[in-house]
């Protein structure tokens, strides 16, 4: 409360919480913060007076209250001069009545200021004790960015990776419908030298299929090292397949 906002009104206010206070300190023997509270509710009876503006000087008369009390200990006349110039919108008559409260209320005064200092420390211990939760959590927050960040290009590395397995396995594909088709013809040339042995076994005269019969034999051989060929591809490419299928049908169900 400065001196231009002191009307006239508030002043009223001002020297009603103080006569209250006075009451409730000297006659009543009340801590300071407890007349404090009692003069409150006692002004808040009153319908004349707003609890804004009750609020407002119980604020300031609390500041004043402990600035004395700062002090309390074997303060001097000339401190309390020298207080009473920085209070110089005060009426003589209520700057009387605060020395009267601090003069009998001494030990309530010393009391109100150490409280208010137990709750500094208690405030600054809070603090102290934030401020370092706050000081690891920003060092957990930027480590935590910096890992998202590194799983993001990651993650863009994997879908590129994602497009390179999916034009391997296209690749794959063909390779296996090329082995599909390669079986397929080595089973029809299986068939007609079948048809070959047969037709010659049946008519074992009969010079066309001799002829045939020999020329199948022929093939056989060369046949038979196709078919181990193919059967080593054939394992080559079912070990592969197992591997790769079951690598993304892992992925997948991890995924989704």
């Amino acid at each position: 409360m400065t001196t231009k906002s002191l009307t006239t009104d508030i002043h009223n206010t001002y020297q009603m919480m103080i006569d209250a206070v006075e009451e409730f300190v000297v006659k009543e023997g009340k801590t300071v913060p407890q007349a404090l509270d009692a003069a409150e509710k006692k002004l808040n009876e009153s319908s004349v007076i707003s609890k804004d503006e009750i609020k407002q000087v119980k604020r300031d008369l609390k500041d004043k209250l402990r600035l004395l009390a700062e002090n309390a200990e074997g303060v001097s006349e000339a401190y309390k001069e020298q207080i009473k110039l920085n209070m110089a919108y005060v009426s003589t008559e209520i700057w009387d009545k605060l020395l009267k409260i601090s003069d009998s209320n001494t030990a309530h005064l010393i009391a109100f200021k150490r409280e208010r200092e137990e709750a500094q420390l208690v405030l600054t211990s809070e603090h102290l004790s934030a401020h370092q939760e706050h000081n690891l959590w920003n060092s957990e927050y930027d480590f935590w960015v910096t890992e998202a960040n590194l799983w993001k290009s990651e993650h863009d590395q994997a879908i590129d990776k994602l497009t390179d397995i999916k034009k391997i396995l296209k690749q794959q594909s063909k390779v296996l419908h090329e082995h599909v088709h390669a079986i397929e013809f080595h089973k029809e040339r299986d068939h007609d030298y079948e048809v070959a042995m047969a037709n010659a076994e049946k008519d074992p005269g009969n010079e066309d299929f001799r002829a045939a019969d020999q020329k199948e034999a022929v093939h056989q051989k060369q046949e038979r090292k196709i078919h181990e060929q193919y059967s080593e591809m054939h394992h080559v490419l079912k070990v592969q397949h197992y591997k790769i299928m079951g690598m993304i049908n892992m992925l997948h169900k991890k995924a989704t």
